[in-house]
C-alpha cells in the first residue's frame, strides 16, 4: 500500500507539472492572440479614412489614379494633414506641417509632392496652381506660387 501510495503521489506531480506546463503554454498562447488582435487593431485605426475635415489623398480626385512610370503600383499612404483654407492663422502649422511630412520627404517625387499639395489646398489657394502641369520639375514653381500668395 506504500508503495501504491508513492506511486500515486509522484503520478499527481507529474500530472501537475504537465498542466502547468499546459496552463504557462495556454497563457502564453493566449497573450500572443491579444497582442495580434491590439495590433491589428491600431494599425486599422491608422487606416481608417480621415473625418470630414482631414481630407486624405485616397478622397481626392481622379488625378491620383495616375501611373508614373516605374511607380504605377504605387499607393500613397492616407495624410492626416488638415486642408487649407487660406487662414493666415493657420497658414504656419500647415505649412510646417506640410515641410516635414510632404516637402522635406526624401522618398517622395517632386511629382507625389505636386499631388500631395494639390489635395491638401482649399479651392481659393488651388486657383493659385490649378494651371500649372502636374510634372517632377513644376512642382517647385506651384510651392513658390503658394508660398509667395500668403507670405
Amino acid at each position: 500500500m506504500a508503495v501504491e501510495l508513492i506511486e500515486l503521489r509522484g503520478f499527481e506531480k507529474a500530472a501537475v507539472t504537465r498542466m502547468e506546463t499546459f496552463l504557462t503554454s495556454e497563457q502564453s498562447e493566449i497573450r500572443e492572440i491579444e497582442n495580434r488582435f491590439f495590433d491589428a487593431k491600431a494599425l486599422r485605426k491608422l487606416l481608417e479614412p480621415a473625418t470630414r475635415d482631414e481630407r486624405t489623398m485616397d478622397s481626392n480626385p481622379s488625378f491620383l489614379n495616375t501611373s508614373f512610370g516605374t511607380t504605377s503600383d504605387f499607393r500613397m499612404p492616407s495624410l492626416k494633414i488638415p486642408v487649407f483654407h487660406g487662414d493666415y492663422n493657420q497658414w504656419i502649422p500647415f505649412k510646417y506641417l506640410y515641410l516635414g511630412v510632404v516637402h522635406n520627404n526624401k522618398t517622395r517625387t517632386n511629382i507625389q509632392r505636386f499631388q500631395y499639395l494639390l489635395g491638401l489646398l482649399g479651392e481659393g489657394l488651388m486657383a493659385v496652381i490649378q494651371h500649372t502641369p502636374v510634372t517632377n520639375d513644376n512642382y517647385e514653381e506651384a510651392w513658390t506660387k503658394v508660398m509667395n500668395r500668403l507670405v
